[in-house]
């Protein structure tokens, strides 16, 4: 008997639930953060990762003046050897945390757009030193 209550009431609110103008904003707010999460963070982390890691080399670069030197020689090796962990370890730390403030600032504004997967920047919440 209590289940065919708790059915009822489920039921009841299934179909009250889309005609409630309140309720749309929210479930649509809810569902835009999880996939803003979802989908967002791993692209944010990607791009961070390809951002920090080619920052870091141009930066060593510059300080080493590899210039003048042949497209593959030692120093280079040795900068790609530095560089690229260093850009898996703060791209990954960079683009979680982008990827969720992005997924929450915009995911519940505006579910579902660019803004929320991290394809668009409107602005950089937090800005990385040259």
């Amino acid at each position: 008997m209590e289940n065919k209550a708790v059915i009822a009431a489920l039921l009841l609110i299934a179909f009250l639930l889309p005609q409630a103008s309140f309720a749309k904003p929210k479930v649509l707010g809810v569902a835009g953060v999880a996939y803003g999460v979802t989908v967002g963070v791993p692209i944010k982390i990607a791009r961070d990762i390809f951002s920090e890691t080619k920052r870091m080399t141009g930066t060593l670069e510059s300080d080493f003046e590899v210039f003048q030197d042949p497209i593959i020689s030692q120093t280079r090796i040795l900068i790609y050897f530095m560089t690229v962990p260093y850009g898996l370890v703060s791209g990954s730390i960079l683009g979680t945390v982008h990827g969720v403030g992005n997924a929450f600032k915009y995911g519940y504004e505006e579910p579902f757009s660019k803004a929320s997967v991290s394809l668009e920047e409107k602005e950089v919440a937090m800005k990385t030193l040259p």
